[in-house]
C-alpha cells in the first residue's frame, strides 16, 4: 500500500542572516572599544617660524656642558649674590672662538624670572697645580676643541631658587 500521505518536496532552507549580522555588531564594538582605549598624543603646537626664532649667534657652534653652581662669597652689606658657574665648552664650529657673553637666567620659587644678566665666559687654563681663569681672547678655543670655563654672576637676588640657571650664548667673537 501506498503511504497515504502525499510527499512534499524538499524545500531548501535559506541561511539566516542573524548570526552574520551579530557577528558584525560584535566586531564594530571591538574596534570601536580598542579605538576608545588607544592612547592620545597631546595636541601639538606648532613650530615657530623663522621670523619668530631670533638667530642665535654662533649657532650650534657652541655646545655648554656639565655646568655645575659654585656659589662665590657675598659681598657684607648685599641683598645680592654672587653665582659662579664652571662646566666645559666645545667648539663645533670651523672658526676660533675668542669672546663669548651669556645671559643667566635666574628663576624663582614658582618657575618665574627672578634675574637675568650678561656676563662673559672666561676660560680656564692650568697655572701649576691649579687652574687660572683668563679671558677668551687670552686662550681662544680652536674648532673642534673643548675647554673648562667659568662666568660669575654678580647680583643674583636671595629670591633665586637655588637651582641651575638656564644659559643662553648671547655673543660670540671669532677669530
Amino acid at each position: 500500500m501506498a503511504d497515504a500521505h502525499p510527499k512534499l518536496p524538499n524545500q531548501k532552507r535559506g541561511l539566516s542572516v542573524w548570526p552574520l549580522l551579530i557577528a558584525l555588531i560584535i566586531a564594530i564594538g571591538m574596534i570601536a572599544l580598542v579605538m576608545w582605549y588607544m592612547p592620545r598624543t597631546p595636541a601639538g603646537t606648532a613650530a615657530p617660524s623663522s621670523a619668530e626664532v631670533p638667530q642665535q649667534p654662533g649657532g650650534d657652534q657652541l655646545q655648554i656642558k656639565d655646568v655645575t653652581i659654585a656659589e662665590s662669597p657675598t659681598p657684607a652689606g648685599s641683598s645680592s649674590g654672587n653665582v659662579r658657574l664652571e662646566g666645559k665648552i666645545f667648539n663645533a664650529g670651523q672658526s676660533t672662538v675668542n669672546e663669548v657673553e651669556v645671559e643667566g637666567i635666574f628663576l624663582d620659587s614658582q618657575g618665574r624670572m627672578a634675574h637675568s644678566e650678561t656676563e662673559p665666559l672666561s676660560v680656564l687654563v692650568p697655572q701649576g697645580n691649579s687652574m687660572k681663569e683668563a679671558a677668551f681672547a687670552e686662550a681662544p678655543l680652536a674648532n673642534n676643541r673643548t675647554a673648562p670655563f667659568r662666568v660669575t654672576f654678580t647680583a643674583v637676588p636671595d629670591t633665586w631658587n637655588k637651582e641651575l640657571p638656564q644659559l643662553k650664548i648671547i655673543h660670540v667673537g671669532q677669530k
